[in-house]
């Protein structure tokens, strides 16, 4: 049975990351552009996939948050905007899952732009820019296919209706009085953004794989063809990158099951697919964290602002007291 009912656990649950994300998001990207030794292309990268993480973080877990009516293909929005107005809930869709698209694609240039400078120095795996143009193309198409294909995959809001009633008529009186609902049907548009992201996941996990372990190679022969100090800030780098690897498995793997699930046609797998949306929320709050610990800079400029915040409160209390004794 199809249950329209919001659990009231997802909904805090959404709040409380989006809100906890939104301030790890703004210091990690106050720690890049300020805290960083200079922007170049590989930092450049990085800001971008932390401002997509904290943009689609708000967007789902605050303004517009997702709840899905399984066994259809089918989710309705609420949060702060889903609550209050009627949007068209394609194109929120649609943002979100072209938004982890771009993030996935920031990090692998993470990845390539870093290779890239370091094989430079070691005369290494060197890319040709035609190559470079191609990823840069690639980039940028396939966004705005996925973003596109989603619409076309969408019904308008009478369609839907004679879907329900016909496959779902025990559920057509309750479904036609909700509101902000996406519904699909596995249609050629659909079925393309599902090939598309089993094809994109497999060469994403093949860049990042081959590039780390590319990397740990050139790394191992680095350390006598350069000063230490290019040494120890190349390697950090690079570990950081691994960390963001390992980490990017809570962005990956997450929409992998829950397409699997969602097509599925499996009738009790509807907290299956709310416990996958929480994981998968939780995605970005954790690639902060991972950029924060694995970053020296960063690292120590968090750890800085500890003691001081313990000197202030020492000192305020101080002041109270001698307050109190005149």
């Amino acid at each position: 049975m199809i249950d329209f009912v919001i659990p009231q656990w997802l909904v805090i649950y959404y709040y409380s990351v989006g809100t906890v994300s939104l301030v790890l998001n703004s210091i990690t990207i106050y720690l890049i552009i300020f805290r960083s030794d200079n922007i170049d292309s590989f930092r450049y990268y990085i800001l971008v996939f932390q401002t997509n993480c904290a943009i689609t973080d708000v967007h789902t877990t605050i303004l517009m948050q997702p709840y899905p009516l399984h066994p259809m293909i089918c989710g309705h929005y609420k949060g702060l905007v889903g609550t209050f107005f009627e949007v068209n809930s394609y194109y929120h869709a649609a943002f979100s899952i072209t938004s982890i698209i771009t993030q996935v694609e920031a990090l692998i240039f993470c990845f390539y732009r870093k290779h890239q400078t370091i094989a430079k120095v070691m005369n290494g795996h060197v890319c040709p820019k035609a190559f470079t143009y191609f990823m840069n193309t690639s980039a940028t198409v396939t966004p705005i296919f996925i973003f596109y294909a989603l619409l076309e995959a969408g019904m308008t809001r009478q369609e839907q209706l004679d879907y329900v009633k016909k496959y779902y008529p025990e559920i057509f009186q309750q479904f036609s009085v909700t509101t902000n609902i996406a519904l699909y049907t596995l249609n050629i548009w659909l079925q393309s953004v599902c090939g598309a992201a089993a094809v994109g996941g497999f060469i994403s996990s093949f860049a990042f794989s081959a590039t780390t372990f590319d990397l740990f190679r050139m790394l191992r022969s680095m350390r006598k063809r350069v000063s230490a100090y290019n040494y120890k800030r190349h390697k950090s780098a690079v570990h950081s990158l691994f960390a963001q690897f390992i980490a990017s498995t809570v962005l990956l793997i997450p929409p992998f099951f829950y397409m699997i699930v969602s097509t599925s046609g499996h009738g009790n797998a509807q907290i299956a697919i709310q416990c996958i949306l929480a994981v998968f929320s939780l995605r970005s709050s954790v690639n902060a964290i991972v950029l924060i610990v694995t970053t020296p800079p960063y690292r120590k400029f968090v750890l800085r602002i500890k003691p001081r915040l313990n000197s202030i409160a020492v000192s305020s209390s101080g002041n109270s007291n001698n307050a109190l004794h005149h």
